[in-house]
């Protein structure tokens, strides 16, 4: 059985690195959920660009990680919700996520994140 997988971000001004990141990821989710807190560059027109699968909702910032969060996760509907940002993306396969989504009990998990220092343009 297929899982439907969202995912979640928060953004502002984050041109520079969304395009990278949102082209790593297309094919692994189902959908986009973003909440850009006020950009003034070119970040809303580039995640526009992803068409029907992207949510864009926009929400002054109002120094509050977890507010901006929290919206992120209201506006997703699937099975699962994964939360990146916009200078993060995902080392794995769909299917390899599907079957250990499928077959666990777990609410939730924690992936671990690697720090590349590298120019990864």
């Amino acid at each position: 059985m297929a899982v439907k997988i969202i995912l979640t971000q928060i953004m502002k001004n984050e041109s520079h690195v969304a395009e990278r990141m949102l082209n790593s990821i297309k094919n692994f989710v189902d959908g986009i959920v973003v909440v850009d807190t006020g950009s003034t560059d070119k970040t809303k027109e580039l995640i526009l660009q992803y068409g029907d699968k992207v949510k864009l909702l926009e929400s002054p910032w109002k120094n509050d990680f977890a507010e901006a969060r929290n919206k992120s996760i209201e506006h997703a509907t699937g099975d699962w919700i994964l939360v990146l940002d916009a200078d993060e993306k995902i080392l794995s396969s769909r299917e390899k996520l599907e079957e250990i989504l499928a077959n666990t009990e777990y609410e939730g998990f924690s992936i671990p994140i690697y720090s590349i220092v590298t120019d990864m343009q």
